[in-house]
């Protein structure tokens, strides 16, 4: 895989304050890619004339509707002529050597698939390195536990790969990410990487839509919790006990505590052991909100 033939793909709605801060770490890679697309999902705000000086840079795809971050996922997909493609938010950064490191990684582990590591930076201005104790070939195990791999700034992956298991699905308001991996893990070509260096920096919103957070894990169990069981037992245990947890967090956000505790119980009971979503979800935030993390 050489860097010029990886597009860049900048899914955006209403980010002209965010937008540069995406772009100018794509201009400041140690390696340059093919090419740069951003598709505009129909912003209101002052996008278009924010982009506008870097036309001769960058290829802007609009949208005449607002359709959403999997829609405008897949509209890059398409119009992308790059064999590989890398995917970026448009609120988050690349650090200059990500292409780089990512793409010696993937040559040397032979993946198609890949995500690293990030940083994540939260409202309060807190700063946290990820923990992601993945190994370098990741499996559907890894998977059913929920998507931890910032796939939406930190993925790279074969073009006709994603293609081939349909892209993101639109009916997905929340989880599209997890919903795309278990397929993707699924697919009989897909070689599944994850290089465990901080090469993004993601800002974290904590406003997510409780009501959307539900229809997004109702649909995951709808689309996955079968088949996963048919193909094993475990899987389908262990898959329960992710939802569980994810349904947990969303109880906490909405301020319904007793609700919280009963879905967090049920992830413990379904998994007690090397429960991964305790691992690297729950630790991690009783660790950051009790001891706090250095300012960024």
């Amino acid at each position: 895989m050489h860097s010029s033939e990886i597009s860049v793909v900048i899914p955006t709605y209403n980010r002209a304050h965010s937008i540069l801060r995406a772009l100018e770490s794509v201009f400041s890679q140690t390696l340059v890619p093919g090419e740069i697309i951003v598709v505009d999902d129909a912003s209101s705000d002052d996008t278009a004339q924010v982009l506008a000086p870097y036309a001769d840079r960058i290829r802007i795809v609009r949208h005449e509707t607002n359709a959403g971050a999997s829609a405008a996922r897949n509209t890059g997909i398409a119009a992308a002529k790059g064999a590989w493609v890398a995917f970026l938010d448009s609120d988050d950064a690349w650090r200059p050597e990500k292409l780089a490191r990512q793409l010696a990684f993937m040559t040397e582990h032979g993946t198609n698939v890949c995500c690293t590591n990030c940083a994540l930076i939260w409202p309060d201005g807190q700063v946290e390195p990820a923990y992601r104790p993945y190994p370098p070939r990741m499996e559907i195990g890894h998977y059913v536990w929920g998507c931890f791999t910032c796939p939406g700034s930190t993925l790279i992956a074969r073009r006709d790969l994603i293609t081939a298991v349909g892209g993101y699905d639109l009916r997905y308001p929340r989880y599209e990410d997890w919903d795309l991996f278990l397929r993707l893990a699924d697919h009989p070509e897909v070689v599944l990487g994850y290089l465990n260096e901080y090469l993004a920096d993601v800002w974290r919103d904590s406003s997510a839509n409780a009501a959307l957070v539900d229809k997004g894990l109702d649909l995951m169990v709808d689309d996955h919790l079968e088949r996963l069981a048919r193909r094993e037992k475990t899987l389908g245990r262990l898959f329960r006990a992710a939802i569980a947890f994810a349904r947990s967090s969303n109880e906490t956000a909405r301020g319904r505590y007793l609700a919280a505790i009963r879905h967090l119980a049920e992830s413990f009971m379904l998994a007690p052991v090397r429960n991964e979503a305790f691992r690297i979800i729950l630790w991690p935030f009783l660790k950051r909100k009790c001891l706090g993390t250095m300012p960024r």
